[in-house]
């Protein structure tokens, strides 16, 4: 009766039903615990006999001794994820005929904001076409070198998170954790106003690269002492930095990334650039490879962890990216097409948002919306030396024209 009814219902029967259909099994009323909860026992009973037996055996401590201590920890982490996988127990997944229960229990768990988070982008056209972020995704910004595209994710997005209560790690690996401070403090100052002064009818911040050379003068000393002394503790969240430059980032893995996520507690992840991570092995032998494995694994990260996981990548280069024949460039955001390295990036994200920049200048479009909005744009005022950064309203943009 139990295998009639998996072949034809693809699951385990309850105990009460194989009673009601088999009289002579021994069912004992009150007792509930399907079949599916007897086999996990016997599994688990499996599972910490092999246990026993791998970390009992010679091999282990020879190995233990022979080889070097991230290697050793590597193989037996291997081998205990191969006992998990053949002893653990899975389910049958979601069976929409039953779902009624479950699907209400989670719809009331995200009305009261217990299953997933959402947190707010600073730009209006993320926020209206896709909903800004959502745990459990991957996000990928984009842009050609030099454009300007850390400014716009790890900078703008990371501070404007934490000013939600979010707690936001940012993996900088092309950047020292200075420089990264330093843009972040821009963008604050401008935020907060602490240097009193105004620029293009924005409020200016702290200028950047004197702060990046260490040559403030002494009004922008006094403004960067009064955000550090009055204002940065009134930033609800926090932004963990790992810079470039971090003694710890000894290799730059997704097990590495995760550690770091359960250590923080992060609720948004920036890795910037992903291309400068360690991949993992290309074992589908073909070009880019080992970036789609590690893009793969990234999703499945940030899924299982439910975090916001943005990721920030190169364009490929236009040569037909040129000022015209006054000097002046307009910004051309790069086609989804453009993505560097692997097109699994762009198929693992959620949302793909191409940047770019020029003359005080830029536009934010949708490359790539799961939840619709491709192809939609905002025009941005783009000056991270003094940290003005912000999407025009329409009447902003139609007074700039006329």
């Amino acid at each position: 009766m139990i295998t009639e009814y998996a072949n034809t219902d693809g699951g385990l029967p309850s105990a009460e039903l194989v009673a009601s259909q088999v009289p002579e099994f021994g069912y004992v009323a009150g007792v509930t615990d399907s079949a599916r909860y007897l086999a996990a026992q016997l599994k688990d009973v499996r599972a910490k006999r092999e246990l026993h037996v791998l970390l009992t055996s010679s091999d282990l401590s020879e190995n233990f001794q022979r080889l070097p201590a991230e290697k050793f920890a590597s193989q037996l982490s291997d081998a205990v994820n191969s006992i998990k996988l053949r002893t653990g127990v899975r389910n049958n997944g979601v069976e929409l005929r039953t779902v009624a229960e479950d699907f209400s229990n989670e719809y009331q768990r995200r009305k009261t904001g217990q299953s997933f988070k959402r947190w707010e982008s600073k730009f209006d056209v993320i926020n209206s076409h896709a909903g800004g972020y959502y745990s459990g995704n991957m996000y990928t910004w984009f842009g050609r070198s030099g454009r300007g595209k850390s400014m716009m994710s790890s900078i703008e997005e990371s501070i404007h998170v934490a000013m939600q209560g979010g707690t936001v790690l940012v993996w900088s690996l092309e950047m020292s954790w200075y420089e990264v401070l330093a843009r972040m403090l821009t963008s604050l100052s401008a935020r907060f106003g602490t240097t009193g002064k105004t620029l293009d009818g924005n409020a200016q911040g702290i200028d950047q690269q004197a702060l990046l050379s260490g040559q403030l003068d002494d009004e922008q000393e006094r403004a960067l002492d009064m955000l550090f002394g009055a204002y940065m503790a009134q930033i609800p969240g926090n932004v963990v930095i790992r810079g470039a430059d971090d003694p710890a980032l000894i290799t730059r893995t997704v097990d590495d990334l995760e550690a770091d996520i359960l250590a923080t507690g992060a609720d948004f992840v920036v890795v910037d650039p992903i291309y400068l991570m360690d991949f993992d092995a290309n074992t589908s032998r073909v070009a880019g490879g080992d970036v789609a494995n590690t893009s793969k694994r990234l999703r499945r990260m940030a899924g299982r962890l439910q975090t916001v996981l943005v990721i920030v990548t190169q364009a490929d280069e236009d040569n037909s990216d040129k000022a015209d024949e006054d000097g002046v460039r307009t910004p051309k955001p790069p086609a989804r097409s453009e993505v560097k390295k692997s097109k699994a990036i762009l198929e693992d994200s959620a949302l793909l948002i191409a940047f770019d920049s020029a003359d005080g200048a830029g536009v934010i479009e949708i490359s790539k919306g799961r939840n619709g909005g491709e192809g939609k744009r905002a025009d941005i005022i783009f000056l991270p030396r003094y940290g003005v950064i912000k999407q025009l309203t329409s009447d902003q943009i139609f007074a700039r024209v006329f």
